[in-house]
């Protein structure tokens, strides 16, 4: 009976994608996914006819005054969503910021209490939030988080500053 022995072509580093888990990796020692109390989030549609917010999920963790939201679309199109999450400013608006792509986006406070959050996700792509100086909040389901695991087009990293 031949036996076959197979080789794989050697294939060169990609810097995108080494520089992308890199920050990845950073990112999620953060001792917020360790220690921090997790809960599930509601995503709401922004029409009545567009379904595609049941395509996202959204989760956000909390550790003292720290706050995390990801929002990730499992699906093979673009999916659409509000998403409510308590924010405790007092500005009247705060700045998103794309921490792999240098982009920002400013919103208002009261539009993400009140309707929630506009979020649009390309195909199996998600947003991550970094919100700081938040007032703890109770009743939480408090989870041990052991990892993330992404692509580099399934990850948008931003951070909040108020």
């Amino acid at each position: 009976m031949p036996v076959q022995l197979g080789r794989e072509p050697e294939e060169k580093q990609d810097e995108k994608i080494k520089e992308f888990y890199r920050n990845l990796f950073r990112i999620t020692k953060a001792d917020i996914f360790r220690n921090g109390t997790w809960k599930l989030l509601e995503t709401s549609p922004v029409a009545d006819s567009d379904l595609s917010y049941e395509n996202l999920l959204a989760w956000e963790w909390r550790l003292g005054n720290e706050l995390r939201i990801v929002v990730v679309n499992y699906y093979h199109s673009t999916s659409r969503c509000r998403l409510k999450f308590n924010i405790q400013s007092k500005s009247d608006d705060i700045v998103l910021t794309d921490l792999l792509n240098n982009v920002t986006y400013k919103r208002s406070v009261k539009e993400i209490s009140e309707k929630g959050c506009l979020l649009n996700l390309k195909p199996l792509t998600a947003t991550y939030f970094h919100l700081a100086k938040q007032v703890p909040t109770k009743h939480y389901y408090r989870k041990r988080v052991l990892g993330i695991i992404s692509t580099p087009s399934f990850l948008l990293i931003l951070s909040i500053h108020f």
